[in-house]
């Protein structure tokens, strides 16, 4: 079986934006986002642009449940990693057997666990953003989307806070 590698961080990086106070409703920015397949769900809301990179290597998610009351004793946590990493390499093992088959890589993804990582250029508008943060602004542990959520908010946050203030008051 392969080895997989796990992380337990989601990033959110600007690559360039456009957006301002006044240019908040048609302007756009981008951000490369690296996050589980699970998390990608509500990219799917109208306004959002996305370029889906082909993965290369076998990279999963692990969450660390840092303040989660419920978080898994070290026994329980040793056993959800073991079976993390077991459903990880036996999903990347599949995934690389449909690519080896010219499988298309959007197609064979369908097999890779929903802790899987993929990076993905995004690109919206503010008003996407806004949308997007405002569904999601109340962190709550073990929730990935709302960390991307908190990453384009404080991209927000620095070239648009009128817009970011006027909503989370």
């Amino acid at each position: 079986m392969p080895d997989v590698t796990f992380t337990d961080t989601i990033t959110v990086l600007l690559v360039e934006s456009e957006i301002t106070d006044d240019q908040f409703f048609y302007a756009q920015a981008s951000f490369e986002v690296t996050a589980p397949i699970s998390a990608w769900l509500d990219h799917a809301d109208s306004g959002f642009e996305y370029v889906d990179y082909e993965p290369d290597d076998p990279f999963f998610y692990l969450d660390a449940f840092d303040g989660v009351p419920d978080a898994p004793s070290n026994p329980q946590w040793y056993l959800l990693r073991g079976s993390l990493e077991t459903l990880s390499e036996m999903g990347w093992e599949a995934y690389t057997a449909l690519l080896d088959a010219d499988v298309d890589h959007s197609i064979a993804r369908s097999v890779l666990p929903s802790n899987f990582m993929v990076t993905r250029i995004v690109k919206a508008s503010g008003v996407t953003l806004l949308r997007f943060i405002d569904k999601h602004r109340t962190y709550r542990p073990g929730s990935e989307v709302a960390i991307i959520a908190q990453g384009y908010a404080a991209h927000l946050a620095e070239v648009s806070p009128k817009f970011l203030n006027r909503n989370h008051q």
